[in-house]
């Protein structure tokens, strides 16, 4: 799976920290369990932000940690230390990427 997690940091313009390995991803017929591991910075990494698709879209949907669902625009970041999430209401039948 490629899905995307962005570390974020209260930090001087332009400066931001490394991105996160590759998620870990597991998951049954309606919800994804991804883990990541948050990388060491400075400034700390303070949250991150997660980026999912269906398989073979060219649309990436941001992860709402409020709701723990996707979301076409905005989302909210999960924030740091926690480094794993539950995405709920997955579309049985749809892969996700």
């Amino acid at each position: 799976a490629s899905i995307a997690v962005a570390a974020m940091a209260e930090a001087l313009p332009g400066m931001k920290p490394a991105a996160p390995e590759r998620p870990l991803v597991s998951g049954s017929d309606h919800a994804l369990r991804i883990s990541w591991t948050i990388p060491e910075s400075d400034p700390e990494v303070t949250a991150s932000a997660l980026k999912v698709r269906i398989k073979g879209s060219q649309r990436l949907m941001n992860y709402d940690h409020g709701t723990g669902r996707l979301v076409a625009k905005g989302g909210s970041t999960v924030p740091a230390p926690l480094c794993e999430i539950s995405l709920e209401a997955c579309e049985e039948g749809l892969e996700y990427e």
